[in-house]
């Protein structure tokens, strides 16, 4: 939660439970309960004809009622059907749009989702947006591109001043009224990246203070842990709801995790927007470094936490799966970074560079569908292009060009080619391998015949890629720029061998 920028909401879903004097007995025992002190806001979504009821009931309570369902027309000849305008004309505050249960019993579509959502807001009505997967479309890898898929949708059309006043609640369909719950990075996972899809659509204001909840089987046994993340806003809860007592402890939870918030700001520990995003370039930059790590080694100890002692970091390994739910969540973290920064700051992480490493890692793991929707992500981001020529894309011509996504600073010059600093003694150690003589490094990144072979006859790139360096009649020839990398019986530097250095 980020009590800072939006609400935290616990809003409970009665669906087709209870009676008006049965909802009266609730409220009497909700009272009872409830902390005097308000942190969260709280909100009852009863059914359509339990409405007067619940604003009766819960009046001197600090509980919002809200409906659980509305249609998109103001009036007509819609038999069972209450619109937008009636609820407000009651005093209803939230309205649940587009609850799996309604998208599957009554044939709701993502378009009459969207109807439901611009005649909630035109209401001034605050539209709570169910989004979702079915277990099947989580095992194919569709995840994260139905969600997209889902929010964009419902938010078509709704301009930026009005979709602050929307909530969307992410609702894994397998975890609904299953007694099965998502684990909170899953849930943290999707939740962050519903704030991504929102950035993409109105920009970074908008998307930090529009409130998202987790609505999978929420309960007292896992709300804290849930609303402990930052980008989980509340619940949207189902059953827990229906009892006054777990409803409380759910409240609590969040109340909880609230007032150590309150108690860090008050400490002066409240971060700002700045340390936010040295924050998430932190989480970039540790799943970057475990990509590495689970690549090279497979299983290796996870440490997601701050080593006091050397026998803290005493651990076990930890499986390939477990390496990677951390690299999601920290790139997921880190993709609330801006898309660009000012010149000032060129080379810090950026929005794509966390995207398009997430590409990547789906890529390692053979998870296409998941590949395929982060990298165009990073397309539609039009902060890149393929204008730069090839042959200056890794020439000092070429650097932060805008085919880069993210590149290391070198600060190494012509007339300073040696220097211990960040960027040039990475290159020079992980670099080509060359000869004193040429001066081109020492590292182990070295070509052999199948690189060669990747490329087509008469590809360009091949010999603006590759390094050619000697023959065995002419050993070690200078490299210059003018004299060109024509590859005449010359030897790929990683073949020449002569004397081990090459």
């Amino acid at each position: 939660m980020n009590r800072r920028y939006r609400k935290t909401i616990i809003a409970g879903n009665w669906k087709m439970n209870k009676t008006a004097s049965e909802t009266k007995k609730f409220a009497e025992e909700l009272k009872r309960l409830l902390p005097r002190t308000k942190w969260c806001d709280i909100v009852v979504c009863v059914p359509a004809v339990n409405i007067p009821a619940a604003l009766k009931a819960f009046k001197d309570l600090r509980v919002s009622v809200g409906a659980q369902n509305v249609f998109y027309e103001k009036s007509g000849a819609y038999t069972g059907e209450v619109s937008a305008d009636m609820l407000k004309d009651l005093g209803v505050k939230y309205v649940i749009v587009g609850h799996s249960e309604r998208r599957q019993m009554f044939g709701e579509t993502d378009f009459s989702v969207n109807k439901k959502v611009i005649a909630a807001l035109e209401a001034d009505l605050h539209p709570i947006i169910c989004v979702g997967e079915t277990l099947d479309q989580r095992e194919l890898g569709g995840t994260m591109e139905l969600i997209a898929l889902q929010v964009k949708s419902a938010l078509a059309g709704v301009p930026a001043e009005k979709a602050r006043r929307c909530v969307i609640a992410y609702e894994p369909v397998w975890a609904i009224g299953t007694g099965k719950t998502a684990t909170a990075q899953q849930a943290a996972e999707v939740c962050t990246f519903i704030r991504a899809t929102i950035r993409h659509l109105y920009g970074a204001r908008i998307a930090r203070s529009v409130t998202v909840q987790y609505g999978g089987s929420m309960k007292p046994s896992n709300a804290r842990e849930l609303l402990a993340e930052l980008d989980i806003d509340g619940g949207l809860i189902g059953g827990a709801s229906l009892e006054a007592e777990q409803f409380i402890e759910i409240i609590n939870a969040a109340n909880t995790v609230l007032d150590q918030m309150q108690k860090a700001q008050e400490a002066g520990e409240q971060l700002d927007e700045a340390e936010l995003q040295c924050g998430m370039e932190a989480r970039f930059f540790r799943g970057w470094c475990y990509f590495n790590l689970v690549r090279a080694f497979g299983e290796v100890p996870l440490v997601d936490f701050a080593i006091t002692n050397s026998d803290e970091a005493n651990i076990p390994k930890s499986s390939v799966d477990k390496i990677y739910e951390l690299i999601d969540a920290d790139l997921t973290a880190a993709e609330g970074l801006p898309r660009r920064w000012e010149s000032k700051y060129i080379g810090r992480v950026t929005y794509g560079a966390a995207r398009a490493l997430h590409a990547k890692t789906y890529g390692q793991r053979g998870l296409w569908s998941q590949m395929y929707q982060a990298a165009k992500n990073v397309i539609d981001t039009r902060v890149y292009n393929l204008d730069t020529p090839f042959d200056e894309i890794f020439r000092e011509e070429g650097e932060n060009s805008s085919e880069s996504v993210w590149e290391l600073q070198c600060t190494a010059t012509v007339a300073q080619p040696a220097t211990n600093d960040l960027g040039s003694q990475f290159c020079q150690v992980q670099g080509c391998r060359g000869s004193g003589t040429s001066n081109l490094g020492w590292g182990w990144h070295m070509a052999d015949q199948s690189i060669v072979d990747v490329f087509e006859e008469g590809d360009p790139r091949r010999d603006e890629t590759l390094l050619y360096f000697s023959t065995p009649s002419k050993p070690w020839p200078a490299i210059a720029p003018e004299a060109g990398n024509a590859p005449f019986n010359e030897k790929l530097v990683s073949q020449d061998g002569l004397d081990g250095d090459y």
